[in-house]
């Protein structure tokens, strides 16, 4: 069920207003001891919250997190099976400067798929000069998942795409793999610039 409001324990007993999925419009109900049972997964404003307490992702690891009003262990309901793929970047024949990796805050990937973040940032450095290609890069990301003002008042964020912008912080980074594979450098070079230092 739905309600129109979050309710709490002082709502008791007292009529409020609900729907279900196979209801046109809210209807009123009085309040048992069962509806104050948090939902497992519950939205509002587009932010997902696990017990009416937490973004699910912010929860994992946190051992220790109660509900507010319940007191309900968190941790129980929460599992996490990441997506992980494994690169040998040795094996590749070679990496170009165009050969990237997105790290980003779930700011950027609440509202960008892989393959937009892909398309943005081949984009970016096919147009950018190579010193600054990366950072560009990354402020491309950060600026497309923020969107700009729509609307009258200009309160609502709207992505180029259409979509709702991302509300929540946008952290990005964007790495370049080349240096990954670069031959060590040579003792002879860490000799050289240990004297250097040592020099000043």
């Amino acid at each position: 069920l739905e309600y129109s409001r979050p309710l709490t324990k002082k709502d008791l007993k007292t009529k409020v207003l609900y729907r279900d999925w196979f209801m046109d419009g809210w209807a009123s109900k009085t309040v048992k001891e069962s509806d104050l049972r948090p939902p497992l997964i519950s939205e509002s404003s587009k932010k997902r919250r696990l017990l009416n307490t937490i973004g699910v992702s912010r929860g994992f690891g946190d051992h220790h997190l109660f509900t507010m009003d319940d007191h309900l262990p968190i941790k129980p309901f929460l599992s996490s099976v990441p997506e992980v793929q494994v690169y040998d970047l040795r094996k590749l024949d070679v990496l170009t400067d165009k050969d990237v990796l997105i790290i980003a805050s779930d700011g950027l990937w609440d509202v960008l798929s892989n393959e937009d973040a892909g398309l943005i940032v081949r984009s970016s450095l096919s147009a950018t000069e190579q010193n600054e290609q990366y950072s560009m890069a990354a402020q491309e990301l950060a600026s497309a998942a923020r969107g700009f003002p729509s609307g009258s008042n200009g309160h609502r964020w709207m992505m180029s795409s259409g979509g709702s912008a991302s509300t929540d912080d946008i952290t990005v980074f964007v790495v370049p793999l080349k240096y990954c594979v670069a031959p060590p450098p040579d003792d002879d070079e860490d000799d050289e610039m240990i004297s250097l230092c040592a020099e000043d």
